[in-house]
């Protein structure tokens, strides 16, 4: 028997289970977890999470996040974009880095086999990657960041 829809819930689609919400708590919003997800951060990510904590404070900013990944040459600002999209709070906790984790290694695949493993990606490639991400960004506003990030005009480069 289908569960009765209720008003401010999400649809349930096809074969798949919906969590009841009780009235008077909050809605989860994108970058939210629910008590299970926290407690299912992996072992390999605690140990990221403990290398990336530099200062050993239990946090992680966007400039140790740069630093971890200056192999990837990725920007603090990017770091900081990404950090406020996951965390009301200016850092990563525990809690909320495993949500980070995934997104980055999930970015990084999808714009490794877009790329073909170049160190450079054209507008369409970047556009194609956005949408396999599935994230939510216009084209007038995806142009207007190629443009940005794009500074020698050749294509953008993997941090640049």
């Amino acid at each position: 028997q289908i569960p009765q829809q209720q008003y401010g819930q999400p649809q349930q689609q096809f074969g798949q289970q919906i969590p009841q919400q009780q009235y008077g708590q909050p809605q989860q919003q994108f970058g939210q977890q629910t008590q299970q997800q926290v407690l299912q951060m992996t072992q390999q990510q605690r140990q990221k999470f403990q290398m990336i904590d530099k200062d050993g404070s239990g946090t992680i900013t966007a400039t140790e996040i740069g630093r971890a990944y200056s192999n990837l040459k990725f920007p603090v600002l990017s770091a900081k974009l990404l950090i406020s999209a996951i965390s009301d709070q200016p850092h990563l906790t525990a809690q909320t880095y495993p949500i980070f984790d995934q997104w980055i290694n999930k970015a990084y695949s999808v714009f490794q086999q877009i790329s073909m493993r170049q160190s450079v990606i054209n507008f369409q490639q970047v556009e194609q990657g956005i949408q396999q991400l599935q994230l939510p960004i216009q084209q007038n506003v995806l142009q207007f960041l190629v443009r940005k990030y794009d500074t020698n005009q050749n294509g953008i480069e993997f941090g640049e």
